[in-house]
């Protein structure tokens, strides 16, 4: 049985290995590859640098010189520069084309002619310096100004073959660099793999059940002192996001102020036990129940709270009225399909505008429940030593008796309290299309209404 055990585990601590082992491969080529490149850049950037300032050097003389036709002392300074290894060409030119001086002694003027130069004419025409490069050489030609006027250029060939023996050797060391850590790699990886592929295998299982979303999970802690770290910062982290998910759900569906269902959850709840109302156990039992009812609240005389004692006596006070709406319709929030009682929801959809859905009650219940909430929302609240009076306005609407939708639900109960409102506030209206349906617009805020009792 450990035989067997053992001849399934090395294929594994091999692939392990092999893998790990590229890995360090593709890490070192980038990281080598990269170097390299930057390595060359660095290169060649110091040789055209080196180029530019040796010819607009030789600029400058070559425009007296050549200004004064002196001819003989501009051949000294070509030669001094040919000096130079690195130095391929160097030639100082008229503007009609004709070589002036090369820094040979077998110069021959009559004989030579660089018109049709692609770094020279280029140089003259844009009177900049040009640089042009192949990969075995670099030509620099700058056009030699007197008075504002061009007469003549000055070109330069460098030699890159010190460059690219420079680069050629890195790429050597980098190479042997390469099979080394390649070498080390493969070594210690198969070693390693020995001792982590088998808790290895567990975390991965463990892993791949966090992919599903799954979080109620944990990895036993075993093995090395690494692997044990390893899983109880995977345990840490599953930890971590199982808290975050519940927060980020809380925050999502509850509001942050009155901890209640927002608009969103609100909406949810609705389209949820509307679709799956037959579904529900209590759904055959309900032929003379409104099978889900809708409570609009909207809170009277709250914007002058705020305006007396500020918007923190505000908050203090849409806390207290959800605690006492939910203390009387005793608040359940089942998932519609899985729950055996009916649901009972209370919601701040924002500002002071509240929200109760009510299952498998009566017409004659919904309305009591409503006159209940207006009765106890009438009651003096005290806040932070202020006595506070407000009331309340509730609009209902029932479905499927009197819209097919959440979107009709929402909307019946919102008409019937801006009748509710209007007929006086602190009262109850049931949707009534014949009335409601006429286009008013909500009541404004009656000035001098009471808010300290």
């Amino acid at each position: 049985m450990l035989a067997a055990k053992g001849q399934r585990a090395w294929p594994m601590a091999r692939r392990f290995a092999l893998q790990n082992g590229l890995l360090i491969l593709f890490a070192t080529l980038t990281i080598i590859g990269f170097n390299l490149t930057l390595l060359q850049s660095q290169l060649i950037d110091q040789e055209r640098t080196k180029a530019l300032r040796t010819v607009a050097t030789l600029a400058e003389f070559s425009a007296l010189y050549l200004n004064e036709l002196r001819i003989n002392e501009m051949q000294i300074a070509l030669a001094e520069v040919k000096r130079s290894p690195q130095v391929l060409e160097a030639a100082v030119v008229a503007r009609d084309g004709k070589v002036i001086a090369d820094g040979t002694s077998e110069f021959e003027q009559a004989l030579t002619d660089r018109s049709a130069d692609p770094a020279i004419v280029q140089a003259l025409a844009a009177r900049e310096q040009i640089i042009i490069q192949d990969a075995t050489s670099l030509t620099v030609a700058q056009p030699i100004i007197f008075s504002s006027q061009d007469i003549g250029a000055i070109r330069l060939v460098f030699s890159l073959d010190e460059l690219n023996q420079n680069l050629n050797a890195a790429r050597t060391t980098s190479a042997i660099l390469v099979i080394g850590f390649l070498a080390l790699g493969f070594l210690i990886s198969h070693w390693w793999s020995k001792r982590v592929t088998k808790p290895l295998v567990g975390l991965t299982q463990s892993i791949q059940t966090l992919a599903t979303g799954n979080m109620q999970l944990s990895v036993e802690e075993t093995g090395a002192r690494e692997l044990r770290a390893l899983a109880n910062s995977f345990n840490s982290m599953v930890d971590s996001l199982r808290e975050k998910d519940q927060r980020i759900t809380r925050l999502a569906y509850f509001d942050t102020l009155t901890d209640v269902p927002n608009r969103r959850r609100m909406q949810d709840v609705v389209e949820q036990l509307l679709e799956h109302y037959d579904d529900l156990p209590w759904a055959d039992h309900a032929d003379e129940l409104e099978q889900v009812s809708l409570l609009m609240i909207d809170l009277d005389r709250f914007k002058q709270v705020n305006d007396t004692f500020g918007h923190p006596v505000g908050d203090d006070l849409l806390i207290a009225v959800c605690e006492r709406i939910c203390a009387i319709i005793e608040q359940n929030e089942a998932w519609p399909v899985e729950s055996t009682i009916p649901l009972n929801v209370m919601a701040r959809l924002g500002g002071d505008e509240m929200v109760v859905l009510l299952s498998n009650k009566t017409a004659e219940d919904v309305v009591a429940v409503g006159n209940r909430i207006v009765e106890e929302l009438c009651r003096p609240f005290t806040l932070d030593g202020n006595h506070v009076e407000i009331g309340a306005s509730i609009g209902v609407a029932y479905w499927p008796r009197q819209v097919d939708d959440r979107a009709g639900l929402m909307r019946a109960s919102d008409l019937a309290v801006y009748r509710a409102k209007r007929n006086g506030r602190g009262q109850v209206q049931v949707y009534d299309p014949v009335i409601d349906e006429v286009g008013d617009q909500p009541p404004i805020e009656r000035e001098g209404d009471p808010v300290i009792a």
